[in-house]
């Protein structure tokens, strides 16, 4: 829109924090006259200052200053984040810097299906019990994987170097405590009524550097506990796992990952498998129906092949499965954020968005009459360049594809997403079904 200057400061404001001090206003259009940018905006764009992304209207401008050689920029309210100094980076706009971003993070929402992000999601693993299995999710510490509980004080960390992770983005990295094993557990909410006389299978990947530093283990009350082979310590990412009969006696079914004391071990893609499961939540990321939902060949092979279900075909427990569709893309909201794709399509997004500035520029509440045509005609010729540039071949994302259900799934929505739903019955899991 060519609108807004970016600008340095060349003196301290002043202490009531309503000042800004440039000695180049001068240079810009009109700087030599009084008032020549009130009801301008200034937005604080340095990432070092304390009143960094802050916006305020200009309130007056005077090009003397206080010294005849000060330019000076008032503003209406104060600046929270303090006074501003000598060198600080700002911009200078003639319209409200913010509405220029809503109107971006719309056009970002309204040009899709247009522009999207293609999303390919393998967080789903056939009949899982646990949640964040991949331990994705974590605290704002990163200390604590979501849904997971750090027994005996061990350290943990989200672990994010590409050998020590399985699958996915992220592991959990525990040290086992001195004197004592750590453990990460999770007890999922299950009908132990309904449960008791089946199969439980725990199963993750784990890699340590010894022998013997890290297991899986099986809780049914707090001290009846089934516990698997202990990890071979040749520094990879093994198949570790457990396996029982439920108890009659059992008050839970607790997953255990255990570390034994002052050793380090690392966890990624556990499961927890007793019964089948036909209803998964799909992710929120994914803002259309799945266009297709592909089951793993090879559960020791994460970045091998996916295939479609056969016809009639059942998912087998344990195998990841990977959900393709289309997704909204990011929306801005510092300056140092980004967004998925690149030019040409950035340029379809500003013209979409300039569009939407000068159709609102335009609106009985913003404006006053004499004023509208002048914004109604600057969003037709925005509208026209949005046209121009969508016309462009290689400006749309290419358009997604789709597979066949072949009678093996469905999807269902409710209030707060959509649910991939499996049709065909299975006999209960008593083990795992390879």
């Amino acid at each position: 829109m060519f609108d807004w200057e970016p600008r340095t400061t060349t003196a301290d404001g002043n202490s009531a924090k309503t000042t800004i001090v440039d000695q180049g206003l001068r240079n810009l259009d009109g700087g030599g006259d009084v008032d020549a940018f009130e009801n301008w905006y200034v937005r604080i764009a340095d990432s070092t200052a304390a009143t960094d992304q802050e916006v305020r209207r200009v309130k007056s401008y005077s090009p003397e200053g206080v010294d005849g050689d000060s330019p000076t920029l008032q503003v209406e309210q104060p600046f929270t984040g303090g006074q501003i100094n000598s060198g600080e980076a700002y911009e200078l706009h003639r319209y409200n810097p913010t509405l220029k971003r809503t109107t971006i993070n719309r056009a970002i929402r309204e040009l899709y299906s247009t522009l999207y992000l293609p999303i390919r999601d393998e967080s789903i693993v056939i009949d899982n019990l646990l949640s964040n299995q991949g331990f994705e999710d974590w605290n704002s510490g990163l200390d604590t994987a979501d849904n997971w509980a750090n027994v005996n004080s061990p350290t943990v960390s989200r672990e994010s170097g590409g050998s020590n992770v399985f699958h996915g983005t992220y592991s959990a990295k525990v040290v086992g405590p001195s004197g004592s094993v750590g453990q990460l557990t999770q007890a999922p909410d299950v009908n132990i009524n309904e449960v008791t006389g089946l199969t439980a299978t725990f199963k993750a990947r784990v890699k340590t550097n010894e022998a013997n530093q890290a297991r899986l283990k099986l809780d049914w009350d707090g001290s009846d506990i089934d516990a698997g082979s202990y990890h071979s310590g040749d520094n990879h990412f093994e198949l570790l796992s457990v396996s029982a009969t439920i108890p009659t006696s059992a008050t839970q079914v607790k997953a255990i990952c255990e570390v034994t004391a002052d050793d380090t071990a690392y966890f990624d893609r556990a499961y927890l498998l007793i019964t089948p499961i036909y209803q998964y939540r799909l992710p929120s990321s994914l803002t259309s129906l799945p266009h297709y939902v592909e089951m793993q060949f090879n559960e020791d092979d994460v970045i091998g092949n996916f295939f479609p279900f056969k016809e009639n075909s059942t998912p087998i427990a344990g195998r990841l499965l990977r959900v393709s569709g289309m997704g909204v893309l990011s929306q801005p909201s510092s300056d140092t954020a980004t967004i998925e794709v690149g030019e040409p399509q950035t340029d379809l997004i500003a013209a979409y968005a300039k569009m939407l500035f000068w159709r609102q520029m335009s609106s009985p509440a913003r404006s006053a009459q004499h004023e509208r045509q002048g914004y109604l005609d600057a969003s037709q010729d925005a509208r026209e360049e949005v046209a121009d540039l969508a016309a462009k071949r290689g400006m749309k994302t290419p358009r997604m594809g789709a597979g066949q259900r072949e009678g093996t799934w469905h999807t269902e929505q409710d209030s707060t997403g959509q649910l991939l739903v499996f049709d065909r019955i299975r006999e209960v899991v008593r083990g795992f079904n390879a």
